[in-house]
């Protein structure tokens, strides 16, 4: 509980929670989108998410034990981060989720994926969901404030490499209590 406190002072972050790994956390991100709200209608069996493979294995099995398809997203040669002209291009009325991956560190565009997410509301009546994949982005920045508070579920991992390491663990940040 102290641990997460600190997080949340950190981060300046409401929601914060944490795991016994980076990959539950993002298992428990896709499990939390199963449940409809407002204008989400949910995640089922059978949607898509859109995902890169540049990215540890373990990142993207928890799509595929929630009983989803992954789609993959190519990524920008210049900064390993997904290529996001080819995220926009692949949105379908089945896109539910976007895993993103801050490569490195280096966060994506988060402004032009919000685009990209208002760009699907306009054609599917929902903005699909992003997670961030914070894994070796503890600490990083966008725009000034820390990855992890930009409005998205973010999920980072304190596996024995990683910048801040408890032999192994996760967080998981969510934008709001719902």
């Amino acid at each position: 509980e102290e641990f997460e406190s600190d997080i949340k002072d950190y981060l300046d972050q409401d929601y914060a929670f944490t795991t016994n790994a980076g990959t539950s956390s993002l298992h428990l991100a896709l499990h939390l989108l199963k449940k409809p709200y407002y204008k989400w209608p949910g995640i089922e069996e059978g949607d898509e998410v859109l995902a890169t493979a540049m990215t540890c294995t373990a990142s993207n099995w928890p799509i595929l034990a929630n009983g989803l398809k992954i789609k993959w997203v190519d990524i920008d040669p210049e900064t390993l981060n997904m290529d996001l002209d080819d995220l926009a291009r692949k949105i379908t009325p089945k896109t539910k989720a976007i895993i993103l991956v801050h490569w490195g560190g280096y966060p994506n565009d988060l402004d032009k994926i919000k685009q990209i997410q208002k760009q699907a509301e306009e054609l599917y009546g929902f903005k699909p969901a992003v997670i961030e994949d914070g894994a070796h982005s503890f600490g990083s920045e966008y725009k000034g404030k820390k990855i992890g508070n930009h409005g998205n579920l973010t999920m980072f991992s304190f596996q024995a490499i990683k910048h801040i390491t408890s032999i192994d663990g996760g967080l998981l940040t969510a934008p709001h209590q719902e």
